[in-house]
């Protein structure tokens, strides 16, 4: 949201929202979404919206099945409760972006690519939700809706899903000879891509979202100045991959 709302503010007019009061803005109010008395009351004097940018989400916590209500109020009813009361107060936006994660499609060890018309298979609470959240928008707003399946985000101020995918118990690894690859995307993408669709150079619908560069395992080790590193053997992985489909954990 941070990286976004920067990328935007020299050329559109912003109305920030966040759950915690940390952002320091005189557009920004603090406003918990599973809150509806406080949804209504901040929707009462809201300004006439012209593009929502939803990027609510419970996500690194990819979280047990029994906590999948957890994972549904703030990745689906969050959004529910924000459209529905603007459109009671003849306020509802006319395009909605909604970040949604390539997770809605599983975790299929076999599948080198992912295209948009590839049917969702999401495992954990965290896809499960965004997917659902996804249909409420495309059954009911399809010709507003901007639903973008983005990659794992990483920008120079936040490493966290660089750091998921190369460190394990306190050592950075690599699989094989570290050239297999992977898709990223770079938190300034997306606040390209959020401008180019308000500017209508990008029609409704649904989209995978990430860097138009694939990374290996070798150069993301380098852009974290790694020295040194394990290598664990793809035949590893694929033995791990197998035990969590058998204990359903993945």
């Amino acid at each position: 949201g941070k990286e976004v709302s920067r990328f935007l503010s020299e050329e559109f007019s912003l109305i920030l929202t966040s759950k915690n009061d940390r952002l320091k803005n005189q557009n920004f109010s603090a406003l918990d979404l599973s809150n509806t008395q406080k949804v209504e009351k901040f929707a009462e004097g809201c300004p006439k919206i012209h593009t929502l940018i939803f990027l609510v989400g419970l996500a690194h916590k990819k979280g047990k099945k029994k906590d999948i209500e957890k994972y549904r109020l703030i990745n689906k009813q969050t959004l529910i409760n924000l459209i529905r009361i603007l459109q009671n107060e003849k306020n509802l936006p006319k395009k909605i972006i909604f970040a949604s994660t390539i997770s809605v499609y599983g975790e299929r060890i076999n599948l080198e690519y992912y295209f948009e018309d590839l049917k969702p298979k999401p495992v954990s609470p965290y896809a499960i939700t965004k997917l659902e959240a996804e249909n409420f928008l495309l059954e009911n707003y399809i010709d507003r809706s901007w639903v973008l399946r983005f990659a794992p985000i990483y920008s120079p101020t936040f490493s966290l899903n660089i750091h998921r995918r190369t460190k394990i118990f306190g050592f950075y690894f690599k699989i094989g000879n570290g050239d297999k690859k992977l898709s990223l995307l770079n938190a300034k993408n997306i606040g390209f891509l959020v401008k180019e669709i308000i500017n209508d150079k990008v029609p409704a619908g649904v989209y995978n979202i990430s860097d138009n560069k694939e990374y290996c395992y070798n150069e993301l080790i380098r852009y974290l100045k790694i020295q040194r590193t394990i290598r664990i053997p793809e035949i590893v992985i694929k033995g791990v991959y197998l035990l969590g489909r058998i204990f359903d954990n993945y």
